[in-house]
């Protein structure tokens, strides 16, 4: 299981003085980094002590703002260029007394506090086939292979992702990277006039500088998912092959301020950028935030925003940005591979617009690997990227034309209806064209272009249709060799002859639109075999049960290679290696598990078996004996944090952490720890807070009470 990763915040704020060097006075950088002190060192920072964000009137004079500013003691760290008369302000009387004094002002139009946002972590081409959301032929993905067969992207087209920042030289991004041309790199010179010096790759406004490094993960997974490279031959691929990722980076290691959102925000509008993706969001309305996305709507810019990970109604609880009802934002909310809403997903008739995949989601990450993520914050890239894919082959449409088109072409999903605007999920080859969509058809096993030491195999492809549904079971095999196979979703071939085979599978659906797709198999010389099913075969098993696997290989020339063997699910991918494994957190729905070894000529075997696991029909029960353990390594603390499993359906825990620095406990910040051993590591906590932990186990149905609170420890 992945983990859900969403920024939850608080916003306002808007932009950088674009006549300093650096986007920033000295004096402005100054109490700018005293600030971001202050808050990486203060696990329950809500809002900074003494910045706050004012609009003042239109007819306000450089004296009137002078006088107001006096007036709260307050200094000028920015003053926007997107939205006219905001300026975010330091003031030594302290946020509480500024806003006092500058509310009272009768040239001062609003005067809203800085907010905190912080990443809110709750349960969760070699990888191509993770990516259940573009290629998974259930029909619930976003039809992504048809879509490219019209487009790949336009590479000069620009995604601003305004998150954590990005993996600069991630080997799946780099080539999508976006790059100010008209700036000189490393000349410590503003060439292009904008206000920032070197910023030839987008912009960390949590640092003020022009290294947007993600050191987070969140920004790189999401960057990925809209815009990987793809047809490369590495790791995953992007919704968008060929486009432009600019990562503005406003989020640090332990959140950041609300005005850097909208300073990003500012950014990506000065240098033209018609797209950004927003996974990010909090539950206080905040005006200058607003103000600054109807800006961006007037420069002819869209927004795309998580709809929240709650599990409530928008409409009634609203989560901030995706709620205003600004209408150039597109609002999305999560769905899972079989096309319902997961439990975690905020969802509004009238304030979500769509849903997109945000369950089990493979992107990019930092150090050039993949993980798996969930969450709203998922499910927002996949559309920001879809609505570059479709500007870029409409380049004279504007925002409101990308949006309705979009919510028009939604494909409607029973679990969708009446729980967003538009009733179903995004379709990106349906976006595309007004084309009807031929049934959709995958081989799931084996791979393409697979090599088998045996004389059998066993065939898996699934099917769907748009006006059908689910037509597997009309699924026809044959094979170039033995002619006429099988009919249906699985398809069991003995006595292969050695030599190429050319295997294909189609189905006809009732509109009488056919779909095919061919595979070839190269049946090897004797090599490794596999034996010893992993499990009896067409089981069912309750979410949640630890289930072990177990196989032998030998190859008559090179001997035993059970210690070799590789364990993978069609549904997880890459399980383990080794004779045995054990899991207890597989996926609901139908996994074929395959055990394969190879020998050192290249020959691979595989043993494939078929099992099911059940989808939990109520939530786990709580944790219990709960308990603490500290320890010391050089300059380094941890805190490992123990309890008691009293479940057998969970499929991973929640560890929330709390901490107080007086006589009040901050917000608890939720972590997320795979099931297995029941025990969570922090690392380096401030020294002089007090700290206590309480767990929940989840599973898919969603989570179980909280545990009762730990015993406090002071560090």
């Amino acid at each position: 299981m992945g983990r859900i990763l969403w920024v939850s915040c608080a916003l306002a704020c808007l932009a950088p003085t674009l006549s300093l060097a650096q986007g920033m006075s000295q004096i402005a950088r100054t109490l700018d980094k005293r600030d971001k002190s202050l808050l990486e060192h203060s696990v329950g920072l809500s809002q900074s002590p003494t910045r706050i964000i004012v609009r003042f009137k239109p007819d306000a004079s450089v004296n009137d703002r002078a006088n107001a500013r006096a007036a709260a003691k307050a200094s000028v760290l920015h003053q926007s260029k997107l939205v006219s008369g905001l300026e975010v302000l330091d003031s030594d009387l302290g946020a509480p007394n500024a806003m006092s004094a500058l509310q009272h002002n009768p040239h001062v139009l609003y005067a809203e506090f800085d907010s905190v946002i912080r990443v809110d972590n709750v349960p969760n081409d070699h990888q191509y086939s993770l990516l259940w959301a573009l290629n998974d032929a259930d029909g619930y993905n976003l039809h992504a292979p048809e879509a490219w067969s019209l487009s790949t992207g336009d590479p000069n087209f620009v995604i601003a992702d305004i998150d954590t920042g990005m993996q600069l030289d991630n080997v799946d991004l780099a080539a999508n990277l976006y790059s100010n041309l008209k700036e000189v790199a490393g000349n410590a010179i503003d060439d292009d006039g904008n206000g920032f010096v070197d910023d030839t790759h987008g912009w960390n406004f949590y640092d003020n500088n022009n290294d947007a490094t993600d050191l987070n993960g969140h920004g790189t997974h999401t960057a990925g998912t809209m815009g990987a490279v793809g047809n490369n031959a590495l790791g995953v691929t992007g919704v968008n092959w060929r486009c432009k990722i600019m990562p503005l980076k406003f989020i640090g290691p332990n959140g950041g301020y609300t005005s850097d959102a909208i300073r990003a925000l500012e950014y990506a509008v000065r240098m033209g950028v018609k797209v950004s993706n927003n996974s990010w969001g909090n539950t206080t309305y905040e005006q200058s935030l607003t103000d600054a996305i109807a800006a961006a709507q007037t420069a002819g810019h869209l927004f795309v925003a998580a709809a929240g990970n709650t599990g409530g109604n928008t409409d009634v609880s609203p989560q901030y940005p995706a709620s205003y009802t600004n209408a150039n934002i597109i609002s999305v909310a999560a769905v899972d591979s079989t096309g319902a809403l997961p439990w975690f997903t905020s969802y509004g008739p009238t304030s979500v617009d769509i849903a997109a995949p945000g369950v089990g989601i493979y992107s990019t990450v930092p150090g050039n690997s993949i993980e798996s993520m969930d969450g709203t914050s998922m499910a927002s890239p996949h559309v920001a990227g879809g609505a570059a894919l479709l500007w870029g082959m409409n380049p004279t449409w504007t925002w409101l034309g990308i949006k309705n088109r979009i919510l028009a072409r939604a494909v409607q999903t029973p679990a969708l209806k009446g729980m967003c605007v538009s009733g179903g999920r995004l379709d990106l080859y349906a976006a595309l064209t007004d084309a009807p969509l031929p049934p959709i058809l995958r081989i799931t096993s084996p791979g393409p272009a697979a090599m088998l030491s045996q004389p059998e195999v066993l065939l898996t492809a699934r099917a769907s249709d748009g006006v059908d549904g689910i037509i597997s079971k009309q699924i026809v095999w044959s094979d170039s060799v033995a002619g006429q196979l099988m009919q249906g979703p699985a398809c069991y071939v003995g006595n292969l002859s050695t030599g190429q085979h050319n295997v294909t599978a189609s189905v006809t659906d009732s509109r009488g639109l056919v779909s095919s797709t061919t595979i070839t198999i190269q049946v090897c010389a004797p090599g490794p075999m596999v034996s010893g099913l992993p499990v009896n075969s067409n089981v069912s098993y309750p979410e949640g049960s630890l289930i072990s696997f177990g196989a032998s290989a030998n190859d008559p020339a090179y001997g035993l290679l059970t210690s070799q063997i590789q364990w993978s699910s069609s549904l997880q991918g890459a399980l383990g290696q080794g004779g045995t494994v054990s899991f207890a957190n597989l996926a609901p729905g139908t996994h074929v598990i395959t055990a394969t070894a190879s020998n050192s000529a290249g020959v691979t075997a595989g043993q494939p078996t078929i099992l099911t696991i059940m989808p939990a029909t109520s939530v786990p029960t709580a944790p219990s004996g709960l308990g603490w353990s500290k320890y010391v390594s050089g300059t380094m603390t941890y805190i490992k944090v123990a309890w008691t499993d009293t479940s057998s359906n969970e499929t991973s825990f929640d560890v929330e952490v709390s901490t107080k620095t007086s006589k009040t406990w901050s917000a608890g910040v939720v972590q997320y720890h795979a099931q297995g051993d029941q025990t969570y590591v922090l690392t380096n906590p401030g020294a002089g807070y007090t700290y206590r932990y309480r767990v929940r186990a989840v599973n898919s149905v969603g989570p179980s009470a909280w545990s009762a609170y730990s015993a406090s420890l002071k560090v």
